[in-house]
């Protein structure tokens, strides 16, 4: 039993009564305050905290997780997130709550203000609505209103809303004579219930029929004289508390369980409150001596009283039939505790010291004595030398390690040497594998003569047999061997190589029928599968230091400070669920020196205070040991800033004003106090610590879910592992939502000023490219004008030449044509750009002119690539027409001889490029000159000029590449031949 009181941590030993709040903590209530406590500290609330006064009666926890407070104050409350928070206020009398319930929504109590009796109603926004009650009522668990008349009981169900009245049952004769404030009396499932011991009956009234029924109480009762202390309604259990006993009933009136007081209080202690929290503790509350707690594993160590006598002996040995074997050095005496517990106590002279026992068969074991080697009989309790009781004459000793041997004969002192000082000698056929104080060795018995074969000089701390696999294995601290005896070899893990397999000390080993070897270090278990050469690591949530493991019956047993564990081993490295047996708060022991489990599963755990005794097979059939990895044990909490229950995979949602939150453990087996390591993902770089349960957050970013790993930890209980989440609620302008609508309305904001810029920038480049149009027109038409008068000047000069020769027919032909001609021209003047095939026809009208004027004095050819689209081509408008006429006046006119003009239009090497060739056989550009300076009119020729002022416009302000080649003919050959390459030509649809 654990025991709180003033020198505990409570404010006073008068505790009227506690409870279990949603998250697991107990609350005292006492006449000096309110206490919380988590199984390591506790937490007093005082008037400092709030309370309207420091004596509170009794706590009521409603369904939306407030502390009710009952005082006798002008004010009534509830406590929660550790803040009181006042919800009735009388300025002038003394009010107190009596019946409560609660339902999901609202919490509804009975609260006396003067000689008036009131209900009231608190909703979950902490309004009050208070109706007077003027007839004797009472207020049921299911949140039932009862109210009494003179004819019967009527009933209003509170959750339901409804505001009116159901009768329910009626009374006959003068009612029923029992007092609703009495503290024996209450109601439970629709039936008032009243116990009266002067009487020695209790009585209960049936609410659905108002039928009375009265059951003889006296032999429930325990012993004479036993009063009535209080009664209660607690979860689904009625609980009544007397002078000597605690009776709990099921919701059939049946008494399902009956606890005398004195077999957990001082017989002076009065019990006021008794329950059962989530896990299974009971605790009851006095009102002087404080309170108790007695854990759910309580029940199961015991001190075997018989075996006092091994308390200060040291635990040598276990055989195979579970008898163990005690040593007591001050008086060299071994005590034999065989499996049905008795005592066999054997002397010994002084001096003698026995290291170590082994069994031979099934009824001899060997004793190692650090001067001799003996045997003991289990059947006679008898003690004989080894070398005796097998007539040994010689022994013959090798050392392998050194390359030494020894051969003695009939020489029993000496012979002895070699057999002394060993620790455990375990047989294999007819030989013996012996560890010793300082080494190991192989002995073999041949008759009288026993061959002893020193393998290896180490000191190890035990030694194990591997049935399964036939293999020896010996172990210390820091170094493991496996002994082979088929080949005699001895396979070494030195420290280095236990380090690689993350094994830092051993402190202890078993194996199993699996082939399973289990190692034990300070903070985890290997098990290493010797079949299959395959390793696990299992590290159950306590602690290891000074722990002590067996095997048996399939199960894996560890014991140390924190109690007893065990697991079911399922096969090879498979193993079950831990259940743990508490040695809470070192309340049993604080040492344990030694751990033995008999083949019948009798458990003796040695200790400081004494050895428990306890049996395997009825733990496995107990609800008192507990799975210390469940959510109910060691539970981690968040207190600030707000209260929850924090399990693997919970997720805490915090505002962005506060700085750190604060964690918190309830166990009530702990030792010590706890300490917190945390680990928050892409935050922290390293493990924190911390004693207080402060957790910094100061700088974590919001709107992001964070990944926290939290250790719990005391020095009982270790690696209690929580993974929660952590976030930070955004402000509006940080959420997913509005950062969208921000880079959509950033990206709009780019967008349109971008497209801002572009109809800018196109406006300035429109504006600029019509001012280069307008100029290019201007300087087109300039050319044009200058192309045109030069065309209408030479047909004006044909025609005058027909009328002077007075060919007036001809003449009029002549002009008729022009007219034709000259009005196309104008037109294509007008456009930058005309179609090639109507430039084709109008050279070809030209051309005709020309031939009529100069009398057919040459022809003309004009061909066009068929790959050429000349209805969907644009040129420039004007451009072949000068050099066309240079041809003809420059070097066919000159020609004494017929001449030929060929025009061909070719497609270039790429689609958008244009090749026009002017070819004449006429006298050639360099006799042209010789004419010209001969000639008295010197007319100067401007086609030339003309056309490489058109090209260079198209060049600077169409971007069109147009080449002008000029090609003088070689001899005999006369003429010249005008090749233009236009580029980056212009189609149309």
């Amino acid at each position: 039993m654990q025991h709180f009181n003033i020198e505990k941590g409570l404010p006073s030993n008068n505790v009227y009564s506690a409870v279990e709040d949603a998250f697991g903590y107990i609350w005292f209530a006492t006449d000096n305050g309110l206490v919380k406590y988590n199984g390591y500290t506790s937490k007093i609330f005082t008037t400092a905290n709030g309370l309207p006064t420091n004596d509170v009666w009794k706590l009521y926890l409603d369904k939306r997780g407030r502390m009710w407070v009952h005082t006798h104050t002008y004010k009534i409350g509830y406590i929660k997130n550790d803040q009181y928070k006042t919800v009735i206020t009388s300025p002038n009398r003394i009010i107190y709550p009596s019946y409560i319930a609660s339902d999901k929504q609202k919490t509804y109590f009975f609260y006396n203000e003067g000689n008036q009796l009131k209900l009231a109603t608190v909703d979950s926004n902490d309004n009050v609505l208070s109706t007077d009650i003027n007839n004797p009522a009472l207020l049921s668990n299911n949140c039932v209103l009862w109210l009494q008349s003179i004819n019967g009981f009527y009933n209003r169900n509170l959750s339901s809303g409804d505001s009116n009245f159901k009768k329910s049952c009626t009374l006959s004769g003068n009612g029923h004579n029992i007092s609703f404030t009495s503290n024996s009396t209450g109601i439970f499932h629709n039936t008032i219930y009243n116990f009266s011991f002067l009487n020695d009956y209790a009585e209960f009234i049936n609410l659905n029929n108002c039928s009375l029924k009265k059951i003889d109480f006296s032999d429930i009762k325990g012993e004479k004289n036993e009063s009535i202390y209080t009664s209660y309604v607690y979860n689904d259990s009625l609980i009544l508390i007397t002078s000597k006993t605690v009776y709990v009933f099921d919701s059939n009136f049946n008494i399902v369980e009956k606890t005398n007081l004195s077999s957990y209080l001082p017989s002076s202690s009065q019990a006021a409150y008794f329950f059962r929290d989530k896990f299974r503790n009971t605790w009851f509350t006095t009102n002087g001596d404080g309170a108790y707690c007695k854990l759910r594993t309580s029940g199961i160590f015991h001190v075997n009283e018989s075996l006092n006598e091994l308390t200060n002996t040291k635990l040598v040995g276990t055989i195979k039939d579970g008898s163990s074997f005690w040593w007591q050095k001050e008086n060299t005496t071994l005590y034999v505790l065989d499996t049905s517990k008795h005592i066999n106590k054997i002397y010994f002279p002084k001096n003698t010291l026995l290291r170590g026992v082994s069994t031979v068969n099934d009824s001899e074991v060997f004793l190692c004595f650090n001067q001799s080697l003996s045997i003991y009989n289990t059947s006679t309790k008898k003690v004989s030398n080894f070398i005796n009781q097998h007539h040994i004459k010689t022994v013959v000793y090798v050392s392998t390690y050194n390359n030494t041997s020894s051969h003695v004969e009939h020489d029993s002192m000496l012979m002895q040497k070699y057999l002394s000082n060993k620790t455990s000698i375990l047989p294999m056929g007819h030989d013996f594998f012996i560890k010793g104080y300082v080494d190991v060795s192989v002995a073999h018995l041949s008759n009288d003569t026993i061959y002893i074969k020193s393998l290896e000089q180490e000191r190890y701390t035990d030694m194990l047999y591997d049935a399964a696999d036939n293999l020896f294995i010996l172990y210390n601290v820091d170094k493991l061997s496996i002994f082979n005896p088929v080949n005699n070899k001895i396979i070494t893990l030195n420290p280095d190589l236990l380090s690689n397999i993350k094994i830092n000390s051993i402190s202890a080993a078993g194996v199993d029928r699996f082939s399973n070897l289990y190692i034990l270090d300070n903070e985890k278990i290997m098990v290493y599968n010797i079949k299959t050469m395959r390793t696990r690591y299992i590290a159950p949530d306590f602690n290891f230091i000074d722990a002590h493991l067996k095997v048996y019956n399939d199960h894996l047993i560890l014991a140390g400070i924190f109690g007893l564990s065990y697991a079911q081993i399922k096969g090879p490295l498979s193993l079950g669920n831990f259940y743990v047996v508490a040695n809470a708060k070192n309340s049993y022991y604080s040492r344990l020196y030694s751990l033995t489990v008999s083949n019948t599963g009798d458990i003796n755990l040695h200790t400081d205070k004494g050895i428990f005794n306890m049996n395997m097979n009825s733990l496995l059939t107990s609800n008192s040991v507990f799975n210390p990895a469940s959510d109910e044990f060691f539970k981690l909490t968040l207190n600030a800033p707000y209260q929850t229950v924090l399990k693997s995979n919970d997720t805490i949602v915090i505002d962005q004003k506060y700085q750190k939150i604060n964690l918190d453990a309830i166990n009530f087996f702990g030792t010590g106090s706890v300490q917190f390591s945390y680990y928050i993902d892409r935050y922290n770089t390293s493990w924190q610590q911390s004693a207080s349960g402060e957790m910094y957050i100061g700088d974590i970013k919001p709107n992001i879910y964070y990944t926290v790993n939290c250790n719990i930890n005391d020095n009982s209980w270790k690696n209690k592992k929580v993974t929660f989440y952590l976030y930070v609620r955004p402000y509006w302008y940080q959420t997913h939502l509005w950062r969208i609508i921000f880079w959509i309305c950033g990206i709009l904001l780019i967008l349109g000023s971008l497209l801002l810029v572009i109809l800018l920038t196109r406006h300035i480049v429109a504006r600029s490219n019509q001012k280069k149009r307008m100029l290019t027109e201007l300087e087109l038409r300039a050319v044009y004008a200058q192309i045109n008068p030069h065309f209408v000047f030479n047909t004006l000069s044909a025609a005058l030449y027909f009328i002077n020769k007075k060919r007036f027919d001809d003449a009029y032909t002549h002009v008729n044509k022009f007219s034709r001609l000259i009005r196309a021209y104008l037109k294509s003047s007008q456009d930058r750009y005309i179609l090639l095939s109507e430039e084709i026809e109008m050279l070809t009208n030209y051309i005709d002119l020309q031939r009529t004027r100069f009398e057919g004095k040459f022809d003309f050819d004009i061909e066009i690539d068929n790959k050429i689209p000349t209805q969907n081509i644009k040129i420039p408008s004007l451009l072949l027409q000068p050099l066309v006429e240079n041809a003809i006046n420059h070097g066919l006119f000159h020609k004494g001889e017929q001449g030929l003009l060929q025009l061909k239009f070719i497609q270039g090497a790429t689609g958008d490029e244009l090749i026009c060739i002017i070819d004449d056989n006429g006298v050639g550009r360099d006799k042209a000159k010789e004419i010209k300076k001969t000639s008295s009119a010197r007319q100067e020729s401007y086609g030339t000029k003309l056309t490489q002022q058109l090209i260079e416009i198209f060049k600077e302000y169409e971007n069109m590449d147009i080449e002008l080649e000029y090609i003088d003919k070689q001899s005999p050959d006369t003429g010249t031949t005008v090749k233009i390459t236009i580029k980056n030509i212009k189609y149309v649809a």
